[in-house]
């Protein structure tokens, strides 16, 4: 898991995570613009994680590639939500890309040790 972590693993993880939370926070906000202009990215941050080496140990992984699904399908339902003006999707990106989040830092606390 070190070898993954330091070979860039670490730094998606870091990134992924805070564009996540720059999402969350234009959510919290009701700056629906804010977060529709992180939800690009972070999509593509998504691929480019999806398409990276797993991790060594099966359960972290699980945990990652369960990260990544949830952060996903937030980022599908905040562009959705953004641009049909559709409330009810909105609020569902907030609560999986929370609990995308809560995952990915699952994995950053079990890389740690």
């Amino acid at each position: 898991m070190r070898r993954w972590a330091a070979n860039g693993g670490s730094a998606r993880l870091a990134a992924l995570a805070g564009q996540e939370h720059a999402i969350l926070a234009a959510l919290r906000a009701h700056d629906v613009y804010g977060a529709f202009d992180h939800c690009q990215p972070l999509q593509e941050s998504i691929e480019h994680a999806q398409e990276a080496r797993p991790i060594p140990a099966g359960p972290v992984n699980d945990r990652w590639q369960n990260a990544l699904a949830r952060l996903a399908t937030a980022t599908t339902r905040c562009l959705n939500g953004v641009g049909h003006g559709d409330h009810t999707d909105l609020a569902r990106a907030r609560v999986l890309g929370a609990a995308g989040l809560a995952r990915l830092l699952a994995v950053r606390r079990a890389l740690a040790h």
